[in-house]
């Protein structure tokens, strides 16, 4: 098939009945064998073969012709040319060679019907073999100008061909239903060119088979991309825009994927711009919600990650390390409310060792886990009062110090944030 339209896969087919050219060393030997022309049905000279009319060019084959000639005796004649493996020639010879129209029949079935130049297909001609039909100019055994080839599985060339090759433009039905109209050269799409595929249209620059340069393409689904390509992918500078949801991403594109420096927009107004990697924001991101929400940072394979800092409508702001799309490490998170929490952090909660101050002036100093007080620590009141001890989902448990206002210290056991029992210090 022609290609994908997404991976750009490349469509090099070699032409059908392309032979390799041979020098002819003793051929065209005359008076070897007796005349065959009754053999061969041919008793009245030139009346045996019908010369057609000139078709018009088409495309495919090559090959030099050896051969043994029965029985030539003029310069210019019409005869019959026998190959030892089997091959005969029947048509106009010039001193014992195929000059002028002729009928090639080899031993394998392969057909050449055409024009001769001193030994070679040269001029109009038509080469059937099983892998296909060529049809047009040749030039020293090789096609050479104007021709159509069509192939043994329904595919057809017709365009320019260079020494056996397809050269120039050319237009190419594959057997899929593809269709591609264009530069080529060496048997290659290269230049600039439209491909139709059955679900996408391109149209731009290709090189040795592959969309290459500055190209147009737009598939089944409604989605455009204009901008570079490499090897049959997007890959450079582009700009796609998407049907679906009507977003659109400008930047770098490396295999097909965003990657590099891009920034993605979308309907509702979400704003995302950074590095991207295989499709993914990676590396330093700046990104906008319709909402306000806004983050600056690291992320990694489209997730927070590293260090960032965010900020919600509602005024909430964290800045610090993230991992996974979510707090971890350490970093200040401060409330909508005021409140203010300075330290480690796990799975988008406070864990580790850290400190909170309340808007009121409370304070907190200590363990924490899974956004409670829990540990040892310490809780500090605006009018002097601390408790040094233990704490349990936030609440006073366990063995503590409290130390009034006026300096009265009591030590002892706490049980969900009240005092239970003295104890010793």
């Amino acid at each position: 098939m022609l290609g994908d339209a997404k991976a750009g896969q490349s469509t090099n087919r070699s032409p059908p009945c392309k032979t390799t050219p041979s020098t002819r060393s003793d051929a065209y030997k005359p008076s070897v064998f007796k005349r065959a022309r009754q053999k061969c049905g041919v008793e009245g000279g030139e009346k045996s073969i019908e010369r057609p009319a000139k078709r018009a060019p088409a495309t495919s084959g090559t090959s030099s012709i050896e051969y043994m000639v029965i029985n030539s005796t003029a310069r210019r004649s019409f005869d019959t040319v026998v190959h030892p493996n089997g091959d005969m020639y029947t048509g106009y010879v010039l001193d014992g060679v195929p000059h002028g129209y002729g009928k090639l029949v080899r031993a394998n079935g392969d057909t050449y019907k055409g024009e001769w130049e001193r030994g070679r297909r040269s001029g109009q001609g038509t080469y059937t073999s099983v892998t296909g039909e060529y049809t047009g100019t040749w030039v020293c055994d090789l096609q050479s100008g104007q021709g159509v080839c069509v192939y043994s599985d329904g595919a057809c060339y017709e365009g320019g061909w260079v020494e056996g090759e397809r050269s120039g433009h050319g237009m190419y039905d594959a057997a899929d239903g593809s269709t591609y109209v264009g530069e080529w050269s060496k048997d290659k799409m290269h230049g600039e060119g439209v491909c139709i595929y059955t679900d996408a249209r391109y149209e731009g620059g290709w090189e040795d088979g592959y969309k290459c340069g500055t190209g147009y393409c737009v598939n089944v689904t409604g989605d455009v991309y204009r901008g570079e390509w490499k090897g049959g992918e997007r890959s450079g500078q582009g700009e796609c825009l998407y049907a679906g949801d009507g977003s659109r991403y400008q930047g770098a594109w490396l295999g097909d994927r965003w990657n590099g420096h891009g920034v993605l927009l979308h309907t509702n107004g979400d704003r995302y711009e950074g590095e991207y990697q295989s499709g993914k924001l990676h590396g330093k991101v700046l990104y906008t919600l319709n909402d306000g929400t806004r983050y600056e940072g690291e992320m990694r394979q489209g997730q927070r990650s590293g260090y960032g800092v965010q900020v919600l409508p509602d005024g909430d702001r964290y800045e610090g390390e993230w991992e996974c799309d979510l707090y971890s490490g350490h970093g200040t998170h401060t409330h909508a409310n005021g409140n203010v929490y300075v330290g480690d952090h796990k799975r988008g909660k406070m864990h580790g060792q850290g400190v909170f101050t309340f808007v009121d002036g409370r304070r907190y100093e200590g363990e924490v886990s899974c956004d409670h007080f829990c540990g040892n620590g310490s809780f500090e009141w605006p009018d002097g009062r601390k408790y040094v001890g233990q704490f349990v989902h936030s609440q006073m448990n366990g063995r503590g110090t409290f130390t009034d206002s006026d300096g009265t210290n009591i030590h002892g056991e706490w049980l969900c944030g009240k005092f239970i029992q003295c104890r010793p210090p």
